[in-house]
């Protein structure tokens, strides 16, 4: 997920990962033949001293709190929750 983090080929043996915002996306690397040789999950967020994680059943939330709680990044879930909340008000 490109809102999430940016992956750059750097050389044959590198690839740099850059957070761009909270969340959870997935970095899956291809061997010449195209058969994955990496296939893991990364988690975007800061450092757990200024953060807080918000549990939704199977969702998982991480804000930043640096100094006010702010999520970078919404999943499908949260965009749905929030335009709930915000009909009822």
């Amino acid at each position: 997920n490109p809102a999430i983090a940016d992956a750059s080929v750097q050389d044959a043996h590198t690839i740099v990962l850059t957070g761009k915002g909270f969340g959870v996306t997935n970095l899956v690397v291809l061997d010449k033949s195209g058969s994955p040789i990496v296939d893991a999950q990364v988690v975007v967020s800061r450092g757990d001293a200024d953060s807080v994680r918000i549990y939704r059943r199977l969702d998982v939330q991480t804000l930043s709190c640096t100094p006010y709680c702010e999520s970078a990044y919404k999943n499908t879930a949260e965009k749905t929750s929030e335009t709930e909340l915000n009909a009822s008000h």
